[in-house]
C-alpha cells in the first residue's frame, strides 16, 4: 500500500504502528523502528473501530478512511474515497467549516475536539463529535489530520468516549459508568447544573435531558447556556473540551 505523504515507499498496512508524539500521532513502520517508538495501537486496529476513521494530507484530501467513514461521506468503498476531499461530499458551507477544522488543528499542532456537521451533496445532515490529532511521518514532519468521528445519533456517545479513553486516544479523566468530574478550579456548579452538563457531554439533547430529570427542555437549554457563561464557552463543543481536557 502506497501512503504517500507518510511513507514514500509501498508498505504493508499491517505493518504501520501509531505513537503519541508531541500533541499528535505519528505512523511508522513497526518491522524497523520498534526501538524507537512505544506502539499505542496499529492502523489496522484504528481502521477497524466502529466509528468514521480517516486519515488526511495537509490539503484535506484522503490518504486512507475506513469503510465506515467512507459509507458516511457517500462513498460505497473506502478506495472511491482516496485522494477526495471533503467539497467533493459536501455542500460549500459545510465542506469549508469541515475544512477549516482541520487546518486549525494542523496551524495549532493541537489535538482538538469538534462538534461538527456536514450536509453532504445528497442533503443528508450528519452530525459527529470528531477528535483530530496532528499526524507526523516517522521524520517527524507534519504531513495531516488524523480523524476519528463519531456519528450522533448512530454512535452511544459516551461508550465511544470510554472506548477511545481505554485505547489511549483520550485523557484518562473520567473513570467509565462514573460522574463526570470536572477540574475548574473556583467555578462551581449547582447539582442540577452538573446533572444537565454530564448527560451533555454523554451526547443527549436537551428533550432527552429534560425526560430523565423531569423537567422542560427550555428549563435545560436555560442551565447549559448558564453553565457556558460559568466555564466562559461557547459552544458545546468548548464544554466536552473542557470535561476531557
Amino acid at each position: 500500500m502506497k501512503m504517500n505523504p507518510y511513507f514514500n515507499k509501498t508498505i504493508a498496512f499491517d505493518r504501520i504502528g501509531i505513537t503519541k508524539y508531541q500533541n499528535g500521532m505519528l505512523l511508522y513502520d513497526t518491522h524497523k523502528n520498534t526501538d524507537h517508538h512505544s506502539l499505542l495501537l496499529s492502523l489496522v486496529d484504528l481502521f477497524a473501530l466502529p466509528y468514521s476513521v480517516y486519515l488526511l494530507d495537509k490539503h484535506g484530501a484522503t490518504v486512507n478512511i475506513n469503510a465506515i467513514g467512507a459509507n458516511v461521506c457517500g462513498f460505497q468503498t473506502p478506495d472511491q474515497a482516496i485522494g477526495k476531499t471533503i467539497f467533493d461530499v459536501s455542500s460549500g458551507t459545510s465542506a469549508k467549516d469541515l475544512l477549516h477544522n482541520c487546518e486549525s488543528v494542523l496551524q495549532q499542532e493541537s489535538v482538538k475536539l469538534f462538534d461538527e456537521f456536514n450536509t453532504r451533496f445528497d442533503g443528508r445532515l450528519l452530525h459527529f463529535l470528531s477528535i483530530k490529532y496532528p499526524c507526523y511521518d516517522v521524520a517527524h514532519q507534519l504531513q495531516g489530520t488524523l480523524g476519528v468521528s463519531i456519528v450522533i445519533g448512530e454512535h452511544p456517545l459516551a461508550e465511544a468516549i470510554t472506548h477511545l479513553t481505554e485505547l489511549g486516544l483520550l485523557p484518562k479523566n473520567t473513570p467509565p459508568n462514573q460522574a463526570i468530574s470536572l477540574k475548574l478550579g473556583n467555578v462551581s456548579l449547582t447539582p442540577r447544573e452538573q446533572e444537565c452538563l454530564e448527560h451533555t457531554v454523554k451526547g443527549y439533547t436537551a428533550k432527552q435531558i429534560a425526560k430523565k430529570l423531569s423537567i422542560s427542555p427550555r428549563t435545560v437549554e436555560e442551565y447549559i447556556n448558564q453553565i457556558k457563561l460559568k466555564l466562559d464557552v461557547g459552544s458545546k463543543q468548548e464544554l466536552i473540551q473542557k470535561v476531557l481536557g
